[in-house]
């Protein structure tokens, strides 16, 4: 064999694992995860859990473990309500839920004590903090992104200034991870 035909049987290897393990994969997916207590804050395990995409009608259903948490993995992002039900408490609704990007969106439902015939609705107002990782992310939305004063250059790695832990650093700088010259993360 010829060392060009070896060279183009390599490269052809080459893409074909290129496209079975893509380097870098970008979640479009969230999850909402918490914990089920009663009134006197104690778990309440084995609760019917309920997770709703209002727009898309989607509903997954899950239950409480024995120490009162549930997790809904893989959730496509959206507006969401999370429904909590169990014999002897009142049923739960939490609506106004608005997942993004990679989130993990914590929702620790109380449930009280009741006829299972009456619910509680609570809404979501506040802004949802992740507390179950230290993961610093944000989410710049398109209308963001057209008022900003971008330079002439057009240079868009300058939003990732706008992100938490980001500085600009010396154009020598090493740590530079694609985002150009002169872009670090700040300890």
């Amino acid at each position: 064999m010829t060392p060009l035909g070896m060279s183009l049987r390599i490269l052809v290897l080459l893409a074909i694992l290129g496209e079975a393990f893509p380097l870098s994969v970008q979640v479009e997916q969230a999850t909402i995860l918490g914990t089920v207590t009663d009134s006197s804050g104690d778990v309440v395990p084995g609760a019917s859990v309920s997770v709703l995409n209002s727009g898309a009608g989607e509903r997954r259903a899950t239950r409480s473990d024995d120490r009162g948490n549930y997790q809904a993995p893989a959730l496509n992002i959206g507006a969401y309500e999370v429904i909590v039900e169990q014999p002897g408490f009142r049923k739960q609704t939490v609506s106004g839920i608005t997942l993004v990007v990679n989130q993990m969106a914590r929702i620790d439902v109380k449930l009280e004590i009741g006829q299972v015939t009456q619910e509680r609705t609570v809404k979501a107002d506040a802004q949802l903090v992740q507390t179950d990782d230290a993961t610093v992310s944000q989410l710049i939305n398109s209308q963001e992104i057209r008022e900003l004063p971008i330079p002439a250059n057009r240079n868009m790695f300058r939003l990732a200034l706008m992100g938490g832990g980001m500085s600009r650093g010396p154009a020598s700088s090493v740590t530079t991870s694609g985002f150009g010259p002169g872009f670090g993360i700040a300890a």
